[in-house]
């Protein structure tokens, strides 16, 4: 069944559920400020696309937890990229062993 959310749900489940997206967030990125983006975001999604929580699928919690997952991948896909490009051309530079 597909969710109508109203104000009252949606700061039912902001109470019942920040604890965990944020921890979640912060477990996958390693990063505070990376998480309070991140479940932020997680909670916007929910505003934004209540509808798209189908409790006949599972609880509001997992639904969170997979939209958080899926935020962080995101971000981690958009970070490591960035951080193993300015590591790269030192490891290029840096003459093999035995070869002058």
């Amino acid at each position: 069944m597909k969710w109508d959310m109203t104000e009252q749900d949606f700061r039912q489940a902001f109470a019942d559920h920040k604890d965990s997206v944020y921890g979640f967030a912060l477990r996958m990125t390693g990063s505070p400020s990376a998480a309070e983006d991140l479940a932020q975001a997680c909670f916007l999604e929910l505003l934004r696309h209540a509808g798209r929580f189908d409790s006949t699928r599972g609880p509001l919690r997992a639904w969170l937890l997979g939209v958080t997952r899926n935020l962080a991948l995101r971000h981690l896909r958009v970070e490591q990229p960035s951080a193993g490009r300015r590591s790269a051309p030192a490891s290029r530079s840096a003459p093999a062993a035995g070869i002058s």
